[in-house]
């Protein structure tokens, strides 16, 4: 599919003269490499909006993708094969994401995790007989993979402790106005407080709009009110107002950027 669509468009391409005959098969194949992967960054995209995980498909494009570039290994014969291998890596990986934050097979993801590291650091780079490393070159890449392990690793394991603790906490307090919307996601009772510093730059503005959409002003802190009329007090702010805005701010963008709402 991807060799047919790379070779149909390198066959336009010449045909109007604006790439030669002689060239012909090294940009049929750049093509079907710019397509293959450009559907795989589409595929993981579409997973992660359906299981509710964007940001593990930021995490994917900064981490993953440039430590399988050093690492190397097992690479398809067919592109298509290829394309399907990799979905199904990534909505696994994905998947597990979501049960680990969930605290489901969590000790077994974390064993996974580990026999996966320790294989990259002991075998990597697997050189490719169709592309040769020197020996400094082999050095050079487990180096740069062992820093990005230890990065990949500090990084994500920061990441899932910090989303469970706010998940599974029974209130939060903070100073923060990111610190407010995740409670407002994750429907937790939380205080928010002035900066009294004159360095922090005011965020209240902010604040003061996402308190009118959830319409509840009993969130502004006040170091007087008791904690026992709030710690496990079970909530469910009302986010109608919050959708309405995300439609409003949507459809913002998509007139700003001429899209069409039916494509």
């Amino acid at each position: 599919m991807f060799r047919k669509m790379s070779e149909a468009l390198t066959f336009q391409l010449v045909k109007n003269k604006i790439l030669d005959i002689e060239s012909y098969e090294v940009w049929a194949y750049s093509i079907e490499i710019i397509l293959l992967n450009g559907s795989i960054l589409l595929g993981c995209l579409l997973i992660s909006f359906m299981l509710g995980e964007m940001t593990h498909m930021l995490s994917f494009v900064l981490f993953f993708i440039p430590l399988r570039m050093l690492v190397g290994g097992y690479h398809c014969r067919k592109s298509e094969t290829c394309f399907f291998c990799t979905l199904l890596v990534y909505g696994a990986s994905t998947l597990s994401i979501r049960l680990y934050e969930m605290e489901i097979m969590e000790e077994a993801i974390w064993i996974l995790a580990v026999i996966s590291i320790l294989i990259i650091l002991i075998w990597s780079p697997l050189v490719n007989p169709n592309h040769l490393l020197e020996d400094y070159q082999i050095r050079r890449n487990k180096n740069i993979i062992y820093v990005m392990v230890v990065i990949d690793v500090a990084l994500y394991g920061i990441f899932c402790k910090t989303n469970i603790a706010m998940a599974h906490s029974e209130m939060m307090f903070t100073d923060s106005f990111h610190g407010s919307v995740f409670s407002v996601i994750f429907d937790k009772p939380f205080r928010v407080f002035k900066r009294n510093d004159n360095f922090s730059p005011d965020m209240w503005s902010r604040m003061d709009t996402l308190i009118n959409l959830i319409d509840d002003y009993s969130v502004i802190g006040d170091t007087d009110e008791s904690l026992e009329n709030i710690v496990g007090k079970r909530v469910k702010y009302d986010k109608e107002k919050i959708e309405v805005k995300r439609k409003e701010s949507l459809e913002y963008l998509k007139n700003a950027l001429n899209v069409n709402s039916n494509s």
